[in-house]
């Protein structure tokens, strides 16, 4: 990019404009050489001189008494009039201004004083008359030089009639015709300099430099015009030397009059600076400066020559930074030259980066290299990349490993003009092996180190391809097990997942090498089949899985039995492809929980299941618009110590128009995957605060609603809580949320704000199921909690010596919770909880979920009072 407008043609640079008497005008800075300087010197010169002579033609006339009496005040005239006139016109010389053409009309006027005062010289003043005519032709041009000499004539010819009647014809004629010979010759010859001078203005200012000139050690006194369109300043700046320095960048300005001072000492220089024009902008500028001398080392002249190089600098600064990049970046740059398309073994190597001299151990390039000699490339990538240059095309490979070389590169290969071919070597070794690492992460389970459920689908997926082609079958055993649950809710995960972690290893090592053992998640494995496969085959691979599965497994000193649930599905009669097999397996897996034997063999009758799941899912979104469908009952939560009933849960139920009265267990899943379970929340939420409000407001009672986790991350949540507490006017702590552990830990962040919102609005909590999730103790002492739910799995095989429920009990008292039981059935759990120091309990002991009218009726007799519902 320019930094300045390119130069208009050198046309535009100079306006030649040509007064009325023919003579080109000068601008005022841009004096180049005068035509008379061709001839006479300088205009300054020529007026010195004339200066001189006029003062010896004074001094003569007063000393030759030819001049008569009067000779002394003539003289005294012709010396004053010519002093001041020459003097007058050599300032305005020094100024730069154009000679006067009040210089001839005083010589012609004083030459005419002189001739009529004395006759004696009448010839001489023809003389005179035809020698000025000479300078004024080559100073103010023909028109006004031929108009001055015809009346200059016509004067003479008076005078000479007047004075000298016997020699004014002869003088007359010479005069005429010695000034008309000089004047074609000077007019042709002001013509031929005038169109030099042309020249020379197109040739100086059509260049994109200045060049400026000074004689002898004398300041500059020609400077080209193009100084502003080239350099961005006045010619005045280059002509004053401290003007010049003005407009250089302080750290240029001592390196430049270092240079102008050996200009001055006769040595030529060449100066690079920084100079700044118009709108403060600086340019890169160079100055190179010629000295002339003459025979004795006097100094004739300087010319300078100011060329703008900010362009040049920009681009040789970008191949400055282009040429560090290449040799400091740490990848291996070579450059080939390929001699002969077929024999890539004669390409040679032209150029290596220092990365490249340092991977191949070559410390310089002596002669012609072989790429075979530097470069131990296999014979297949030297003819890939003979290819490059051949082909036009380039080739790249993201891991390539060297012979002899150590660690693996990334390598690139592009065609360059001339049979070149450009190759980059990346040291990528440890993105390598990172991306192995990742990639191993990817496709195996984090704990077992197993293939994980990506791994064993992209292998099933290949394995069908496989047996597309040769007709064999393949088969998927998933297997689940049993009572894993159990030993992570009694011993924690830790010894959950070292029993996870042998039985990975039981199972590898008893099962074919050519059989893939995957961890699909949780306590749910798969096997892969694929040699000799049929349904006998399956089966007894499926027998072999669950007698390993049933093996005692022996963890410190506790020692576990378990079993295993085996769904089969073999290809191609159960399925063509991976998506396919697995579901059908895993449908069969859930079947084998109930069948003879814990396993169980895909039957197309276990796809109705899922057809029923489909059906209630389109169900589920219709009821989304006949919220009548869904019915709320209350199930009595009663204070263990007092009896009395201080709480119902509220539980959804749904009126399906076929298949009548569904439990929530049938469709909360379905709602959660729909997306429909955030207008099911509200439904059931705002239903019950409508049907329960009258005993919520006279704090007879508490009443709890289900949130799923879905629900957690509802960002309109708060605010429509908020807007039913309010539209129902229901008091601080008559609403409680129950929530699961497993909600609490998928984003503790996020449960943490949530929760202290809805605290904010008067909401309790309660935690459901405790005992089954992940939760830490000091994460739920940091948590706005009221109360610990105990699972019904813990309480309907409640006994006397049962430390886990003990163990929750008192670890809800020590957190300030008030403990619930759920799923309580009998009166001996009853005791045993109320001895345990459990503060309330539910379950069907006390009551069924029940509408609303039979709670209230259930509420009259527990309470032996009415219950007013208004």
């Amino acid at each position: 990019m320019n930094d300045h407008p390119p130069s208009p043609p050198a046309e535009t640079l100079r306006e030649v404009t040509v007064d009325a008497s023919g003579a080109p005008e000068q601008p005022e800075h841009s004096r180049h050489p005068e035509n008379t300087e061709a001839f006479w010197g300088s205009s300054e010169q020529v007026l010195r001189i004339r200066l001189a002579v006029a003062t010896v033609i004074a001094l003569a006339v007063a000393a030759f008494p030819v001049f008569g009496p009067n000779r002394f005040w003539l003289a005294g005239l012709i010396f004053v009039v010519e002093a001041v006139s020459n003097i007058t016109l050599l300032r305005r010389e020094i100024d730069g201004a154009r000679p006067s053409r009040l210089m001839a009309l005083v010589d012609t006027t004083l030459t005419l004083i002189v001739a009529a005062t004395v006759p004696q010289t009448f010839t001489v003043a023809v003389v005179v008359f035809a020698s000025i005519a000479a300078l004024h032709v080559l100073w103010f041009g023909p028109r006004f030089s031929l108009a001055l000499m015809t009346i200059t004539a016509m004067l003479l010819m008076l005078i000479g009639l007047w004075r000298e009647p016997a020699m004014w014809r002869l003088s007359i004629g010479a005069y005429v015709i010695c000034t008309l010979a000089g004047a074609t010759i000077l007019t042709s010859l002001v013509r031929s300099a005038t169109e030099t001078r042309r020249r020379f203005d197109d040739l100086v200012n059509g260049v994109e430099a200045v060049i400026w000139e000074a004689s002898g050690e004398n300041p500059i006194g020609f400077v080209s015009e193009n100084v502003m369109d080239a350099l961005g300043i006045r010619a005045e700046d280059v002509i004053d030397e401290e003007g010049f320095a003005e407009h250089l960048h302080p750290a240029d300005r001592a390196n430049w009059r270092t240079s102008r001072k050996r200009n001055g000492e006769g040595h030529d220089t060449e100066t690079h600076v920084r100079l700044r024009g118009v709108g403060g902008r600086y340019r890169r500028v160079a100055e190179r400066v010629k000295v002339s001398l003459d025979d004795d080392g006097t100094i004739t002249s300087r010319r300078g020559l100011l060329v703008d190089e900010t362009i040049r600098w920009r681009a040789e600064a970008g191949l400055r930074r282009y040429s560090d990049f290449i040799e400091g970046i740490p990848v291996a740059l070579v450059l080939l030259h390929v001699v002969d398309p077929d024999d890539p073994d004669a390409m040679i190597v032209t150029d290596l980066n220092p990365a490249a001299r340092h991977l191949f151990g070559v410390e310089r390039l002596n002669g012609t290299v072989r790429v075979a000699d530097a470069i131990t490339l296999d014979p297949e990538w030297r003819q890939r990349l003979a290819d490059v240059s051949t082909l036009g095309r380039p080739v790249e490979a993201p891991f390539v490993k060297i012979p002899n070389f150590e660690g693996v590169f990334a390598l690139r290969a592009v065609p360059l003009p001339g049979r070149s071919v450009g190759v980059s070597l990346e040291d990528v070794t440890k993105r390598a092996r990172m991306e192995e690492s990742f990639r191993h992460q990817a496709m195996h389970d984090s704990l077992t180190g197993l293939p994980n459920r990506l791994q064993l689908r992209e292998r099933l997926t290949e394995a069908l391809v496989r047996t597309e082609r040769s007709g064999n079958a393949v088969a998927l055993l998933v297997v689940d097990l049993d009572q894993f649950k159990e030993v992570n809710d009694s011993l924690g995960h830790e010894y959950g997942d070292r029993l996870l972690i042998e039985l990975s290893r039981r199972l590898e090592s008893n099962l074919r090498d050519c059989d893939t053992v995957a961890r699909l998640g949780g306590d749910e494995f798969a096997v892969l089949l694929t040699n000799t496969v049929n349904e006998a085959a399956a089966n007894e691979i499926a027998n072999r899985l669950i007698e390993l599965c049933e093996r005692p497994f022996l963890i410190d000193r506790f020692r576990f039995q378990l079993s295993a649930s085996i769904g089969i599905a073999i290809s191609p009669q159960h399925g063509k492809d991976a998506e396919t097999l697995v579901r059908r397996a895993d449908g069969a897996m859930y079947r084998a929980k109930s069948a003879v034997g814990g396993k169980s063999i895909y039957s197309p009758g276990q796809d109705l299941q899922s057809m029923r799941r489909l059906e209630l899912l389109g169900d589920l979104r219709a009821a989304a618009n006949r919220s009548g469908d869904m019915v709320v009952h209350y199930q009595p939560r009663i204070d263990l110590r007092s009896g009395r009933t201080i709480g119902v849960e509220a539980l959804v139920r749904w009126q399906h128009p076929r298949h009548g009265m569904l439990p929530p267990d049938e469709f909360i899943e379905l709602a959660e995957v729909s997306g429909t379970i955030h207008w099911l929340t509200r439904t059931v939420s705002e239903r019950a605060a409508e049907e329960m409000k009258p005993l919520l407001v006279s704090r007879q009672i508490q009443m709890s609603v289900n949130l799923s986790a879905r629900n957690f991350y509802d960002p309109n949540l708060v605010t429509w809580v908020s807007e039913l507490m309010e539209r129902q006017g229901l008091p601080a702590g008559s609403l409680c949320f129950e929530i699961t552990e497993s909600q609490l830990m998928d984003d503790p962040g996020q449960s943490m704000t949530m929760l202290a919102d809805l605290r904010a609005l008067g909401i309790r909590f309660s935690i459901d199921d405790f005992g089954t999730g992940y939760s830490s103790l000091s994460y739920l002492r940091q948590l706005p909690i009221d109360e610990v739910k105990i699972d019904k799995s813990f309480v309907q095989h409640l006994s006397e010596d049962d430390t886990i429920v003990r163990a929750v009990i008192d670890l809800g008292h020590n957190l300030g919770l008030h403990v619930v039981a759920e799923g309580v059935e009998d009166r001996n759990t009853r005791n045993l909880l109320t001895e345990m120091g459990c503060d309330s309990a539910q379950g069907f002991l006390f009551s069924t979920p029940l509408p609303f009218p039979d709670l209230i009726d259930f509420l009259s007799e527990a309470w032996e009072e009415p219950v007013s519902t208004r």
